[in-house]
């Protein structure tokens, strides 16, 4: 008995198509994950992306009333720069603390 003779071409589009189903199998299952994931993180942490957009819109409510006010009695650009340096001073503050509580762990 004679073994059946394969053709080479047809072995190797057989291979071919086994990798591209593998691939689009794997892409499709990691977007799956992805799609999965991120429902589960904004369930968990959904009151977040409620609040902190409302939270920045007050801030900037805040900061330009205090510069509207404090620029009928001083001038404009020395209010900006005010608002500004206090900003920078309370994000240095901020900077410090994170590292120190870093350091203590």
């Amino acid at each position: 008995m004679t073994k059946p003779t394969r053709d080479p071409t047809t072995n190797m589009a057989d291979a071919l198509e086994r990798v591209v189903d593998a691939g689009q199998s794997l892409f499709l299952r990691r977007v799956e994950l992805v799609f999965v994931e991120g429902i589960h993180a904004l369930r968990a942490e959904g009151w977040v992306l409620m609040v902190v957009p409302f939270a920045i819109l007050g801030w900037l409510f805040v900061v330009n009333g205090a510069r509207s006010g404090l620029a009928m009695q001083l001038p404009p650009f020395a209010v900006d720069v005010g608002i500004g340096l206090f900003h920078l001073a309370i994000a240095a503050l901020l900077l410090r603390r994170s590292r120190a509580a870093e350091r203590s762990r």
